[in-house]
């Protein structure tokens, strides 16, 4: 899906179902979602945060739809959604997992390896990270994890080396922690070039998203699979809430 599309024909990012309908039937479409709460009045990135209210409408929207969560391994079909979650934030496991558990919904988190347990120090306004064991639980619920690198860099802006060190030993890292194969990579920030995900390949991944808008098929690359940001502006969930009020 060309940019100019994207603008001429669809919103910008996932709040509700109605929009997307034709653009989901042409493929299979991945949400991306980061933090979970209200977002701060001086959030500079608002569209990072998604309430769990608003998670469960979303989800439950689809679901009442007929969409099937599936897992990113298996998504091609009519009809299937995959829901992925970026840098493992506490938030995450505490506010998403209870919905994400209600709806049946078995989803894919991609952790920043090197500040589990830690924070985003990559961010200004800096959250909590989830810890191995609150992943080993995450994992326990029956829902998926992959490598979104190390430190969480730019990755277009390292060096061969340095980024193949971030690609490899995250995998590496996860794979001897918890035991299982880690088989997918987002990159940091959507940032990548036919260098990395060149890299992402030789480690060993089978699959990569990015943060290009778009759904994907058969055809796509798979290291290229195309996500559409969910959250709601404040707009949005003010006439949302107007429009239930009248129900």
């Amino acid at each position: 899906m060309q940019r100019s599309e994207r603008r001429q024909d669809y919103p910008d990012h996932y709040f509700t179902l109605g929009p997307f309908h034709s653009l989901f039937a042409s493929g299979f479409p991945i949400l991306s979602y980061h933090k979970i709460g209200h977002a701060p009045l001086a959030a500079r990135r608002k569209g990072m945060f998604v309430t769990s209210n608003l998670l469960a409408r979303q989800l439950g929207e689809l679901k009442n739809a007929n969409y099937q969560f599936e897992s990113i391994e298996h998504p091609v079909g009519n009809r299937k959604v995959v829901i992925s979650f970026d840098d493992g934030y506490v938030s995450c496991f505490r506010e998403a997992m209870p919905v994400l558990d209600e709806m049946r919904c078995r989803a894919i988190q991609y952790l920043p390896v090197a500040r589990l347990g830690k924070t985003n120090d990559w961010d200004p306004r800096q959250e909590p990270i989830m810890d191995k064991s609150q992943v080993r639980e995450w994992l326990a619920a029956g829902h998926t994890i992959g490598s979104h690198s190390l430190t969480h860099p730019n990755l277009t802006r390292l060096d061969s080396q340095q980024a193949q060190k971030e690609i490899a030993e995250s995998k590496i890292w996860l794979e001897d922690t918890f035991a299982i194969p880690i088989r997918h990579f987002a990159y940091p920030y959507g940032a990548w070039n036919e260098r990395i995900a060149q890299l992402v390949g030789e480690a060993g991944y089978t699959t990569a998203v990015t943060t290009e808008f778009g759904v994907n098929d058969h055809r796509t690359n798979q290291y290229r699979f195309r996500r559409i940001s969910a959250y709601g502006s404040l707009r949005e969930v003010f006439f949302g809430l107007i429009k239930r009020l009248r129900r």
